[in-house]
């Protein structure tokens, strides 16, 4: 079943400036293997894009299910202690297409038994 979650205006820009934090936050470090091999053959999209892309649609999923955005702005030295935290409320984990053929499943998200939407 597909459902469109309309956003506001406003809902949109936080998410892109949350966006645009994130990026400079990460800007200059070191990508895992797998991601600098989709940047290095041209499969991955720029990475301030998707992280707006990924804003917004976490935040539509928080807000269709009535539930708390995981804000994902943080320093990289605390990423360690917030790897396991969901998307969205307690067990939402929120992919999206960032190839230009597949999404994203981790066996960490699988294994923590998440709803992935």
């Amino acid at each position: 079943m597909s459902t469109i979650v309309s956003l506001t205006t406003s809902e949109v820009r936080i998410c892109t400036m949350l966006g645009m934090e994130r990026w400079f936050e990460k800007k200059g470090s070191q990508d895992r293997p797998g991601y600098a091999i989709g940047k290095a053959a041209g499969a991955l999209e720029h990475e301030l894009l998707a992280n707006v892309r990924a804003n917004v649609a976490e935040y539509a999923v928080a807000k269709h299910f009535a539930q708390p955005w995981t804000v994902p702005w943080y320093p990289n030295e605390e990423h360690k202690q917030r790897k396991d935290h969901p998307d969205v409320g307690r067990n939402i984990e929120v992919r999206v297409v960032r190839t230009k053929n597949a999404v994203p499943v981790w066996d960490k998200a699988i294994n923590k038994q998440a709803i992935i939407v």
